[in-house]
């Protein structure tokens, strides 16, 4: 059996609000299992009320299929009475999701924040003019989120902080970008959402979402595990494929909830600066919370 409780999270600095729904799934082995799915359909997801429409029909997708995944994985858990994170600790830069972010730098580096990753190419002489100036009054590294909108012109830039720049992140869909990339450029380039096969050779570094992302589809590059910018349930099973991957060591993109207004579920993430921690409970945690909430059963 499975039901649904939808929900909104509405940007802190303008933007529409955006939707999801948690899953709570009932089988056999388990009473209640837990889950996020957050589409994004501007990156190939189907719309919240597509996979609604999936669930219903017992259909999946990638995105959905990780969400089950969890959910089952969550309900195994709690039937047991374990917690699926125990006492570690994960290491994150903080986001500056958009221009209106950037005030936020001072207080991310008084709660003890050294890595920052900053998304660009919707205003390079605003962001190269921005950067300029903050690297001169305090030490920390930046990753760079180009969402395929990098431009030439960024080059002499990229090669004058290249000891501040960890690495590009997505800089083109044109594979001969990436090919040409190390002969113009000193810094390291990570892969996220290029389409189609991208030989690990052009890339340094593999961003991991594993709301879409199984264990079986990673390269053998060093890997930054990331939140989809999804629900604090969302966050915290990226935080726990993580942990799966015995790869928590350096520095990881969990903590987007920071871009969002505060909800009872983002104020029970238990947080210390950059490091994200478990919270109190069985499975994936937020036992109160979950039980909570209004469930529509449908399948």
């Amino acid at each position: 059996m499975i039901w649904i409780s939808p929900y909104k999270l509405q940007f802190k600095r303008g933007g529409a609000n955006r939707s999801g729904f948690l899953i709570k799934m009932q089988t056999d082995e388990f009473v209640e299992g837990y889950a996020d799915c957050f589409p994004w359909p501007e990156f190939g997801d189907p719309s919240v009320e597509a996979c609604v429409e999936l669930i219903k029909r017992g259909e999946s997708s990638p995105l959905l299929a990780q969400s089950l995944h969890f959910a089952k994985i969550d309900g195994l858990a709690r039937a047991q009475k374990k917690s699926l994170l125990g006492e570690v600790k994960c290491k994150n830069h903080a986001l500056l999701y958009s221009r209106q972010d950037w005030d936020l730098l001072p207080q991310f580096l008084e709660l003890g924040f050294d890595c920052f990753k900053m998304k660009c190419g919707a205003n390079r002489e605003a962001e190269q003019a921005w950067l300029n100036k903050v690297f001169d009054f305090a030490d920390f590294k930046v990753r760079l989120d180009f969402n395929f909108r990098f431009s030439n012109p960024w080059f002499d830039f990229l090669n004058r902080y290249s000891d501040r720049i960890e690495y590009v992140e997505d800089p083109s869909t044109d594979l001969q970008v990436w090919k040409e990339w190390p002969g113009k450029c000193e810094v390291a380039l990570a892969r996220d959402q290029f389409p189609g096969n991208l030989p690990e050779s052009l890339f340094q570094v593999q961003i991991i979402k594993p709301a879409k992302q199984g264990l079986q589809d990673y390269s053998s590059r060093p890997k930054i595990f990331s939140s989809y910018l999804d629900h604090p349930v969302g966050q915290s099973f990226a935080f726990w494929q993580a942990l799966q991957s015995e790869n928590l060591d350096g520095t990881h993109g969990l903590l987007s909830h920071f871009v969002y207004e505060d909800t009872a579920f983002s104020q029970a993430l238990v947080v210390e600066g950059p490091w994200l921690q478990a919270n109190q409970g069985w499975g994936i945690g937020f036992d109160d919370l979950l039980k909570e909430q209004e469930w529509i059963a449908l399948h």
